[in-house]
Order: C-alpha cells, then structure tokens, then sequence
C-alpha cells in the first residue's frame, strides 16, 4: 500500500514517515512484506517534470508493491510540492492541469492514502526558531503552509494537524485508512492500463495509446506526456464539467482485458470514445454508450470544451452491445 504526505516545513511530514514505517515493521508478519520512505526533493534541472513523478508510479515493481496489501510505501512530499515549490525555486510550475489530474487518477489506481499535514504558524515559527531551511525561510514556509491547504480543497486531500495526536495514533489511523484503500485496489495489479477510481461509476474507454504498436507493452490510458494531444484534451474536457462522479480511464485495443477489467471495477458504466474503441467494445460484447473521441471533437465539432465534459457525462448517448 502507498501513504503519500505533503506540507510544508516543520508540519511533522518526516516524524510521520518514520511513526508509519516503524509502526509497519513493527506489525507485519516477519518476511511476508517490507516498507519502502521514500523522500521526492525538486526535480531535476534540465528533464521534464511530469515524467519524473509518473514514471514511478507506473514502474512495474512500483505498482506491485503500491498494490501489495503486505507492502508500505511512504511518500515524503510528492507532486503537490511542485505547485508551491517550483514557482518559489525554479520560476515556475512545471506541471500543468492535466498533467496534475492524471497524477492523481494514477494514485487513485493505487489505492493511495493521501494526507496534507499542516500547522498553525506559531508552531512553525517554534520548531524552525527563526532558521532558514535548505529550502525556504519560516516566514515561506507559513506561506506554503497556508497554501497546502487552499490545495487540499482543491484535490479533495484530507488535512490534519499532527501535533493534536497522542504519540502514535495519527500513524494508526493512516496507516488503516490505507490499508482499506489497497484492498479495494489491490486487484487492478494486473490492469496496469487502467487509471483511475478503483470503483468507478464511468469508465471511459479509448482505443491505443498515441505511438503504440502492436506488441509494445500496456501503456497508462490517456497519458498526457508532455504535449496537448486528444490525451490532455480529453483530461481538461472530463475535470471542465466539475462532475462528481468517479470515473476511469482505459484503452480497447492495447491488450487491456476489459472485459475482466470491466469485473474488476464492479461493472460500471462504459462510454466508448470514438469508432476504434466501440468497434473493440463491440467484438468483446460488452455493452456501452457511445461518445465522439476527444481528438475528432477538438478538430471537427464545433463545440466548447465545457460542452463536451457535460456531455461525457451527463449526455444522451446511444447505447450499443
């Protein structure tokens, strides 16, 4: 299973890290797993940011220990960071919307325990007593500490003041948290196609990734990389309705089995995106509802973005099987 923490400096993220990884170790049955912190400083300088965070995440021995009900992983600050601490160091973000969503459905995938820690500022002022850090000053680091939770609002993280827990209990209550999350996404170990809520009420199903071949691996569906394709059209179309729906995201025609994906996700809705994707959904015969593929309605319908998220999910498309 996977905690990823963020914060500021001086919130407890570190402390946190160790309660959980001790408080692991100290409980599992000897051998039958192990823990993993893991500590995500800036970007290197000189590479594109969004590959440095989702290549871990769809690493494949990654994803097995993410998914593996007797493995913990810790994550000491991760993408978050990069909205507050890449303008602050480098400039800029280096992340943009969908690549941030993507992030996020990925982690969704994974059963992810998530949590913004955060402290008054009076705290912070006392446990960095006026030092600057390797990073930031105390008066920055209030800052961003003000800002993580403007964050947890937007992202739907969870938010806690470590200091207002009995020593220990704060890693008891994470670390079940997570581990209800792995079990109800432990089973999408073997979809590594799939992004997205573990138990969705859509799945959005599209055809191959962009540049794949027949034969290449199983590749994230919808992966943004780094330009503005069908892929980051598609992710700012689904976020632009402000639905509150769960919802995933797969490909037909890649080697993903849908069908058993389909089982896996507790048969939720499909919307096939385009001729490629319904024709695949029509050989498996599965039933879906049909929608036109982000790429045609970016270059041939003349229609808002806005427009096509609602219809993505609210439309009145025709059903198939």
């Amino acid at each position: 299973m996977i905690v990823v923490l963020e914060g500021s400096e001086a919130v407890g993220k570190s402390t946190l890290s160790r309660e959980l990884v001790q408080l692991w170790d100290d409980v599992s049955i000897h051998g039958s797993g192990g823990s993993m912190p893991l500590h995500a400083g800036p970007p290197d300088v000189g590479r594109p940011v969004y590959p440095q965070y989702a290549e871990m995440l769809i690493d494949e021995r990654f994803r097995s220990l993410a998914l593996d009900p007797d493995w913990l992983i810790v994550l000491d600050r991760f993408h978050l960071g990069e909205l507050l601490y890449g303008p602050l160091l480098r400039g800029g973000c280096g992340l943009d919307d969908e690549q941030l969503t993507h992030l996020e459905l990925t982690l969704r995938g994974l059963g992810a325990f998530t949590l913004i820690l955060s402290e008054n500022a009076d705290v912070i002022h006392e446990r960095m007593n006026g030092q600057r850090t390797d990073l930031v000053d105390v008066d920055t680091a209030v800052r961003i500490n003000t800002a993580y939770v403007r964050l947890a609002a937007r992202f739907g993280w969870p938010t806690t003041h470590a200091s207002r827990y009995p020593a220990g209990h704060l890693a008891q209550d994470v670390l079940g948290k997570a581990r209800v999350l792995t079990e109800g996404a432990k089973d999408l170990v073997d979809h590594p196609g799939y992004v997205g809520s573990p138990a969705p009420m859509m799945l959005f199903a599209g055809d191959v990734p962009s540049g794949w071949s027949p034969g290449d691996p199983i590749r994230p569906a919808f992966y943004p990389g780094t330009g503005r394709g069908s892929a980051s059209y598609l992710l700012r179309a689904l976020e632009s309705s402000r639905a509150n729906v769960a919802y995933g995201l797969c490909n037909v025609n890649d080697g993903t089995d849908v069908g058993a994906l389909w089982e896996t996700l507790h048969r939720p809705i499909i919307v096939g995106l385009g001729r490629h994707a319904q024709t695949g959904l029509n050989q498996l015969g599965l039933t879906y509802v049909d929608m036109p593929h982000p790429q045609w309605v970016r270059r041939f319908k003349h229609q808002s973005l806005e427009e096509y998220g609602r219809d993505l999910f609210f439309g009145e498309p025709v059903k198939h099987r």
